[in-house]
């Protein structure tokens, strides 16, 4: 399943200062996910983040003078402090941040799967469409401008507003397959704009193994209105099963299982744990849990 917000913060300064003290939001336990992005003005100037946290990407539009940076960085919580400093190279800039935190982590490894980012000027704020690896990922659309507006949500995946602080925000959705998330669009005023789109394996954090496998559809050609029903029991491994007539590929983690039937679709009936196959669609995506 999906990470689950717990809680954000968010401050910042316009003056001239040092390091930008980030507040841990309220509640946050071992194991959660934290996510801390930053607006930062000037692209020469460069974050050290304290220990334990990574940098996810750097996203810098040079169209304003001065140029203004969109900087995200992650870590697992363990044993955290009430705030964390993340030190500038050059403190007589503007700064501002925001941090959220997520509950629902239960593994150790990276779990960033994948991120893209984008900027430009304009009414539009475009966080970049990304393809993700697994089921059920937490996707983040971190977005900042120039002006420190703060805009509206118009369309795309991640419709629901975590963090804000002048114009820095994280919005968020969920991809509930392994695909192409699309943009995230937001608006204001025309204006220069960063936007990085940032999604996050559920659960344990690791999109497992893969192989390939199929199904046997039985002798039964698959014609016309056909439906034919093939039950699924225990944890069956698809890759231990055989195909009749179909190009397929599939995907299995520990945690789901994609197929992806060309020609053919299959659809899942939860209760009765089978796989239905509908041969008068040309394509489609199902999630099958273990």
């Amino acid at each position: 399943m999906a990470l689950t917000y717990r809680a954000s913060s968010a401050s910042g300064s316009t003056g001239v200062g040092d390091a930008l003290t980030v507040t841990k939001p309220a509640g946050t336990v071992d194991g959660d996910i934290l996510v801390a992005a930053f607006y930062w003005i000037d692209d020469t100037n460069t974050i050290t983040p304290p220990a334990g946290w990574t940098l996810i990407r750097k996203t810098i539009n040079t169209a304003p003078s001065p140029t203004v940076q969109l900087v995200s960085f992650w870590k697992r919580a363990a044993s955290e402090p009430a705030s964390w400093v993340f030190t500038p190279s050059d403190n007589g800039k503007n700064r501002f941040y925001v941090c959220v935190a997520y509950a629902g982590a239960t593994g150790s490894a990276d779990q960033v799967d994948v991120s893209g980012g984008a900027s430009g000027t304009g009414f539009a704020m475009t966080a970049p469409s990304v393809i993700t690896t697994a089921a059920d990922e937490t996707v983040l659309a971190i977005i900042n401008n120039w002006l420190g507006d703060s805009p509206g949500y118009v369309s795309g995946l991640a419709a629901t507003q975590r963090a804000q602080f002048v114009g820095l925000e994280i919005w968020e959705g969920t991809q509930a397959l392994a695909a192409a998330t699309g943009t995230s669009v937001y608006t204001t005023g025309t204006q220069d704009w960063n936007a990085q789109h940032v999604a996050f394996k559920n659960d344990s954090g690791s999109s497992g193994a893969t192989s390939t496998g199929s199904v046997t559809l039985g002798a039964t050609a698959l014609a016309g209105t056909l439906t034919e029903t093939i039950p699924i029991t225990g944890a069956v491994l698809l890759s231990a099963l055989s195909l009749a007539g179909l190009a397929a590929i599939y995907t299995e983690t520990a945690a789901f299982r994609t197929v992806i039937v060309r020609a053919r679709s299959l659809s899942l009936s939860a209760a009765a744990r089978s796989l239905v196959v509908a041969p008068a669609a040309r394509s489609l995506t199902v999630e099958v849990p273990a």
